[in-house]
């Protein structure tokens, strides 16, 4: 056997002959460029023989050329610029999401290639075809798939390090004259290597000509794209303020730039519902643009119907049709598990727009985006319901409807921002969601670390102080990581859905093992910041927090009302009168400890007090500091409260004790004194400073 010669030393592939390779191979998925990807590859010798022939490449690439070859049209339609960049992106993408040519070629025949601009279609049908007569004249079969796997290898080594403005594409800058000198550059360096037919060559060399060509294609509508998102992106952050003249502004130049706008549409419609008087909605210009602006969406978009139903059913109530509004509610309800589906594609535009997560601002155009692909926050139609019902005085139907947008939620196994969708509960529904289950914050979050911390894994227990048991519940963690912007979060599914959560038990919801990828940095379970929960079930959806942050958040809350001078009106408006005088006329149980100075005071609050996520010490000038309670639960529809080491004199001299309390709300004191009959009570205190809560333990 003759003794092949030893091929010459290897130089490092030009970058701009990288970018040149990355950029054919995600336009094209082709197997391999015979010339170009066999030199990178350091491919010696003759690859091919007689090859397949045309009969074999039309029988391979007939159906993705049959399916991509826009169809003539008699007159000019407007295009979908999301959908054409959608579908750029997708096509780009299939390289490395096959594992064969021929799969590929599939994948591109599959496409919905509707409302795509016909200029794009017909350059990478340009460019389909170059490549059908390179595959004509491949030796067999064989060498087509272990050209594409070689091929895809390089690709992937090389395009992970590059980051464009769409994903991997061709958001990146290159010279085509200078690429085309690199080429010839490298060509002679290997001429030795190079004994390919010029048939092929000419080929090749068509490629790169279709390639740079579309390389402009690319470049137009990926600016036009841009420019749409600029103004739709100023329509979201404007919603978010609610400075709805701006919204409207905006909504109107991106609708002009995108006949076929979506997102725009929405945001519009919402505008002049939300800035329309409601008792004038039925007689303004205003209610009758957002109506037709809705009625001309769901024509065009039968499939993406669900947010523009919600918003014709805020028209319909805000006219006063009100049962024609709760049929609209229901039908979006039901549209919009369908709907979320979309988020799970990786081609969604926000999803490929990652750097929006990256500032708070950015977050929130997510966030809105989300919310209406969701049914999340205003676009709810279980929460425009629970409103409407709340404001007829139907609190169990809205107590209904909230619970039914959470168990929604939890079907469409989409809980993006659930933390949002809380707070919007909040500030929706005030008081009456909170006394949906007012003993929320008698359930603690438990989470640790397996394997003393040097694993990726979290265990997960939820304790039920309260005197309810709850069914049907799944656990939702919501979980700061470092480097993320102040505010934003990631959710994860706890493992196990417990059939209950029995009261006064701890419940175990299993190892949830924590990994998570934010902007191309591996998270863990050290790498978390904050970890909070939400739990939903058939009874109630609420906080599940650990103690240290309950402590903490409670304390400085209550540091930011101002201090209640007299406790007795600052509860009124929160609690009832009657709740009040009971707390007021509490008997408090003194046991002396047998061997110490010491005893065990016990108090039993009415449970109402539960609603203002109280934190309770005892303060004595007996001991530096103050005293949290051993044991604080909901029993008998009663919270109480025990605590353990209280000096003896502070129950029997003149020292005495406070009772404070810090609530979300404010703060409260109260001193313990003695009735009449000699039996321990609290009063009401005049407060001027409260002995500063203790701060959490290091590590909480």
């Amino acid at each position: 056997m003759d003794q092949q010669p030893a091929p010459p030393v290897r130089k490092p592939i030009p970058k701009a002959l990288r970018i040149l390779l990355i950029v054919v191979g995600v336009i094209v998925g082709v197997p391999c460029l015979s010339m170009v990807s066999c030199i990178a590859c350091h491919k010696i010798g003759p690859l091919f023989g007689e090859g397949v022939g045309e009969t074999k490449a039309n029988e391979v690439f007939g159906p993705a050329l049959e399916t991509m070859t826009p169809e003539p049209q008699a007159k000019a339609e407007p295009y979908d610029i999301d959908q054409t960049i959608r579908v750029m992106h997708a096509i780009d993408q299939a390289l490395q999401d096959r594992d064969g040519l021929e799969q590929h070629l599939q994948t591109l025949a599959m496409q919905d290639y509707r409302g795509v601009a016909p200029e794009v279609l017909e350059s990478r049908t340009e460019m389909l075809e170059r490549l059908k007569e390179l595959y004509a004249l491949y030796g067999d079969e064989d060498d087509h798939e272990v050209l594409f796997a070689d091929y895809r290898k390089l690709f992937l080594s090389v395009a992970s390090n590059l980051e464009g403005s769409f994903g991997i594409g061709l958001a990146v800058n290159f010279d085509p004259e200078s690429l085309r000198r690199q080429l010839d550059e490298l060509e002679l360096e290997q001429e030795e290597q190079r004994r390919i037919r010029k048939q092929v060559r000419e080929s090749e060399q068509r490629l790169i000509d279709s390639l740079v060509h579309y390389g402009e294609v690319y470049y137009k509508y990926l600016d036009e794209w841009d420019r749409l998102c600029l103004a739709r992106d100023r329509a979201y952050l404007a919603a978010w303020d609610k400075q709805w003249d701006k919204v409207l502004e905006a909504s109107e130049v991106a609708m002009e730039l995108a006949p076929n706008e979506r997102e725009a549409v929405l945001l519009r419609s919402m505008a002049l519902l939300e800035s329309n008087p409601p008792t004038e909605a039925t007689e303004t210009g205003q209610a009758r643009e957002a109506r037709e602006l809705l009625a001309e969406y769901i024509d065009k978009n039968p499939d993406r119907t669900a947010p523009a139903l919600l918003l014709m059913g805020v028209a319909e109530r805000q006219a006063g049709n009100l049962d024609e509004a709760r049929l609209l509610f229901d039908q979006a309800a039901a549209y919009f598990p369908k709907q979320a589906d979309y988020l799970t594609d990786n081609l969604d535009a926000y999803r490929q727009r990652a750097f929006l997560r990256k500032s708070r601002e950015g977050r929130r155009v997510v966030e809105l985006y989300k919310d209406t692909m969701l049914g999340a926050g205003y676009f709810s139609p279980d929460m425009q319901l629970a409103k409407y019902y709340r404001d007829q005085g139907d609190t169990e139907a809205m107590r209904e409807k909230v619970l039914d947008h959470f168990s929604r939620r939890r079907a469409q196994r989409q809980l993006d921002y659930i933390i949002s969708d809380l707070e919007f509960c909040y500030d929706f529904l005030g008081i009456d969601f909170f006394e949906i289950f007012p003993e929320e914050f008698y359930l603690d979050l438990e989470y640790n670390p397996t394997l003393m911390g040097l694993g990726d894994s979290i265990n997960l227990d939820v304790t039920n102080r309260s005197s309810t048991t709850l069914h049907n519940a799944t656990l939702v963690l919501c979980i700061h990581f470092t480097e993320m912007v102040r505010g934003d979060y990631e959710t994860f599914m706890a493992p196990k859905v417990a059939p209950a959560i029995v009261a006064g038990k701890s419940t175990d919801f299993g190892n949830l093992e924590i990994k998570y990828d934010l902007f191309g940095r591996r998270k863990g379970v050290r790498d978390i910041v904050e970890c909070r929960a939400v739990l939903i079930t058939n009874e109630a959806v609420v906080w599940v927090d650990t103690d240290a942050y309950k402590l903490a958040r409670v304390s400085q809350l209550a540091q930011e009302h101002p201090t209640m001078s007299t406790p007795t009106e600052g509860l009124a408006g929160l609690i009832s009168q009657q709740s009040i005088e009971k707390l007021l006329n509490t008997a408090i149980a003194v046991t002396d400890n047998r061997f110490s100075d010491s005893t065990n005071v016990e108090m039993r609050l009415p449970k109402e007090l539960a609603l203002l996520k109280p934190i309770f010490r005892l303060a004595t000038d007996l001991r530096d500091g103050t005293i949290p309670p051993a044991e604080n639960l909901i029993q008998d529809g009663e919270i109480r409260l025990k605590f353990d080491g209280v000096p003896g004199q502070a129950t029997k001299g003149p020292e005495g004790l406070d009772l404070l309390v810090d609530t979300a709300y404010g703060s409260f004191l109260f001193d313990v004194t003695r009735d009449e009959n000699g039996k321990l009570k609290l009063s009401v205190k005049p407060q001027e400073a409260a002995p500063e809560p203790p701060a959490p333990s290091p590590g909480s």
